[in-house]
């Protein structure tokens, strides 16, 4: 259980680090507004942030490759590989 609980603590700083940049520019935004929409984007950020961190599960089970093959217009092969952070496709 601990050990879980660790594992999930270590991912959830990795993805903080992987939104390091928008996260900066967030707070750089309600820093620079005043009154309600600096509130309403601190909220949004807040809100944004725990949703992203909560699913971190859901998005990283296909952390296995998964290639698909298929044949386009040109009679050649088209191989799709989608990785952890998004997709690549190539010609084979």
């Amino acid at each position: 259980m601990i050990k879980k609980i660790w594992n999930y603590i270590v991912e959830a700083i990795k993805e903080t680090l992987n939104l390091s940049w928008t996260l900066v520019g967030l707070i750089i935004a309600v820093l620079t507004l005043t009154g309600s929409a600096a509130q309403i984007t601190a909220l949004a950020t807040l809100i944004t942030l725990i949703i992203w961190l909560l699913t971190i599960k859901f998005r990283s089970w296909n952390q296995k490759k998964i290639v698909i093959q298929k044949k386009n217009n040109k009679g050649t092969y088209i191989t799709i590989c989608n990785c952890k952070y998004g997709s690549n496709s190539h010609t084979d």
